[in-house]
């Protein structure tokens, strides 16, 4: 009790999943604000909070998006060590994702409905989170990674990544051919030690990890600094230099 802050975040008589994602601008303190998607009687919608929430306004409610099923939310952004540990630095917005009633699998930058685009088909449930980016090298970056289960029961994702040039892209559908069983319940995680997870549930409700490697490069060894300075009189000497070698040839 000491720890852990446990809130009501939504009820109903018909209520189906929930998702919500936190915003932090700084690397310490608490998140600002705490987005939400939600399933209600069928129709997806969302919410936010301002956090804390010190005029006890609760969650103001945004905007609908029709029917569905299943949802997931996740902020973009980038990781910064703070007091030793790394923490996750958001962008503004989050993105949304939604499977509506007829298996279509969409996402949207929160409000940006110019954004909203086809992101699957035949899903049956969605989860995301925002995996480890490296912070020295551009192109290792796990990206937002967007989880979901087909109608066959097979697991596949899609990554929102930073790429090579510097630039973002959802990139394409891969299916996690390292699960080749039927899944009926999906979850992501991430380690402290710089790895993304997939659990999965199987028909026969035994829960099945698919971990991967490290992606880390650096970012488990704290930066340090060494710096020369002189004290006194210094003295400049001009240095000569001499070619250390010379060409040879050889013959047989």
């Amino acid at each position: 009790s000491d720890y852990w802050t446990v809130e009501t975040i939504r009820t109903g008589d018909d209520l189906g999943e929930v998702s919500i994602a936190p915003r932090r601008f700084t690397p310490y303190g608490a998140p600002n604000r705490i987005y939400e998607i939600h399933v209600d009687g069928g129709i997806v919608a969302t919410a936010i909070r301002e956090y804390p929430d010190k005029l006890e306004d609760g969650w103001k409610a945004q905007f609908s998006l029709g029917s569905g099923s299943s949802v997931a939310i996740a902020f973009d952004g980038y990781w910064s060590r703070y007091k030793k540990r790394w923490r996750l630095i958001t962008g503004e917005k989050p993105w949304i994702f939604w499977v509506d009633e007829n298996n279509v699998l969409w996402r949207q930058y929160w409000d940006d409905e110019s954004s909203k685009a086809q992101h699957s088909a035949n899903v049956v449930k969605v989860t995301a989170l925002r995996a480890w980016k490296n912070v020295n090298l551009p192109g290792s970056d796990q990206g937002i990674v967007v989880g979901f289960i087909k109608t066959d029961g097979t697991v596949s994702y899609k990554n929102y990544c930073q790429q090579g040039d510097y630039t973002y892209a959802w990139e394409s559908e891969r299916q996690l051919s390292e699960f080749p069983d039927s899944a009926i319940n999906l979850n992501l995680l991430i380690t402290n030690d710089y790895r993304m997870g997939f659990a999965i549930e199987d028909t026969l409700h035994q829960v099945h990890w698919v971990i991967t490697s490290r992606n880390w490069a650096g970012m488990a060894l704290e930066q340090h600094i060494l710096a020369a300075s002189g004290k006194g009189q210094q003295e400049f000497i001009e240095i000569n230099y001499l070619g250390g070698f010379s060409n040879e040839q050889l013959e047989v």
